[in-house]
C-alpha cells in the first residue's frame, strides 16, 4: 500500500516513465521529503506503435492512475531526440534538426523542447499525440520531459569533482555521457541487445575521448541488478566501476531503500 490516507497523493508528485515495452512509477511525497514507492510495470504493447484505445486501457487497468496529485511529470524514454544550440529557438527549425539526426516515426507528433541546465544546447524530442492526450486527461498538472535531458542535468549535481561519466542502461538502449570542466563534452544514444554491445559502445566512446580505462571512474545507472550480465562483462574491462548512488538529499520508504543504490537515481534527482 503507497498512500497510508487519501490526501498523501494529492501532496504527492507522480514520475512516470514509458520506455518501449514497460512504465515504471516513482511517488514523491513532498511534506515529508519521501519517496513512498518505486514499480515498474511489464507492458504487452509497443508504447510508440499502439493506439489511444490501448494506452487508455492499459492506465485503467493500474490503481496508480486513479489518484489525484499535486504533479505529474511523464519521463519520455524513446530515441527520438537530438541536441540543438540554444540560439535556434523556433520549434519548426528544431524539429527539422530532429529529423536530420533521428529516423522519426510517420504518425502525429508531439514537438518539445527542452531548456538544459548549464549547457550550450537545448534538446528537442517528439512523441505520439495519442500518448499525451490520455494523460492530460487523467492529469490537469502534467509535464512532459525527455529522458536524456533528465540524464543531462542530473550530471550538474553528481560533478562535484568537476567530472562524471556516466553509462545508463535501459531495456534496448545505452546513453553514454562525460561532464567535464563545468561543460557537457559528450553525449549519445546506442541501441543494445546483448552484453557486448555495451562493452563495445562504452570502450569506444572512452578510446574517442581518451579515457584510460585503468584510470577513468566510470559509473553506471538504470534499473538492472548490479551483478548482471553487462555490468559483470563491463567490469572486466574497466578497473573503476562503480554504481551511480541516489541522492542522499531525500528520504526513501523501506521498500526503496532496499533497492540497488542505481536504480532510478534519474526519477529521484526530479524530486530535489
Amino acid at each position: 500500500m503507497i498512500f497510508n490516507n487519501p490526501s498523501q497523493s494529492r501532496e504527492s508528485i507522480l514520475i512516470v516513465e514509458w520506455d518501449k515495452h514497460s512504465l515504471s512509477f516513482s511517488v514523491f511525497h513532498e511534506p515529508t521529503n519521501r519517496v513512498l514507492a518505486t514499480k515498474v510495470i511489464d507492458v504487452n504493447f509497443d508504447f510508440y506503435q499502439s493506439s489511444r484505445q490501448e494506452i487508455d486501457k492499459f492506465l485503467k487497468s493500474n490503481d496508480i492512475f486513479a489518484y489525484n496529485f499535486l504533479k505529474v511529470i511523464v519521463v519520455v524514454n524513446s530515441p527520438f531526440y537530438a541536441l540543438a544550440p540554444k540560439n535556434i529557438e523556433d520549434i519548426n527549425a528544431l524539429e527539422q534538426i530532429l529529423k536530420l539526426n533521428v529516423n522519426v516515426p510517420s504518425g502525429i507528433l508531439k514537438y518539445k523542447k527542452e531548456v538544459l541546465k548549464s549547457t550550450v544546447y537545448n534538446l528537442v524530442f517528439a512523441y505520439p499525440t495519442y500518448v499525451e492526450n490520455a494523460f492530460t486527461e487523467l492529469f490537469p498538472n502534467i509535464k512532459f520531459v525527455h529522458i536524456n535531458a533528465v540524464l543531462i542535468d542530473m550530471l550538474t549535481s553528481y560533478s562535484k569533482a568537476n567530472s562524471i561519466f556516466n553509462v545508463h542502461l535501459s531495456l534496448n538502449k545505452l546513453d553514454v555521457s562525460l561532464w567535464s570542466e563545468n561543460a557537457l563534452k559528450f553525449h549519445n544514444t546506442f541501441e543494445i541487445a546483448t552484453a557486448e554491445d555495451v562493452v563495445y559502445y562504452t570502450l569506444n566512446v572512452m578510446q574517442e575521448l581518451n579515457l584510460n580505462t585503468e584510470r577513468t571512474q566510470v559509473y553506471y545507472s538504470g534499473a538492472f541488478e548490479a551483478g548482471g550480465e553487462k555490468i559483470e562483462l563491463l567490469s572486466n574491462y574497466i578497473k573503476f566501476l562503480s554504481p551511480l548512488e541516489r541522492t542522499n538529499k531525500i528520504n526513501y520508504s523501506s521498500h526503496v531503500e532496499a533497492m540497488p543504490a542505481h536504480y532510478f537515481v534519474h526519477h529521484y534527482n526530479l524530486c530535489i
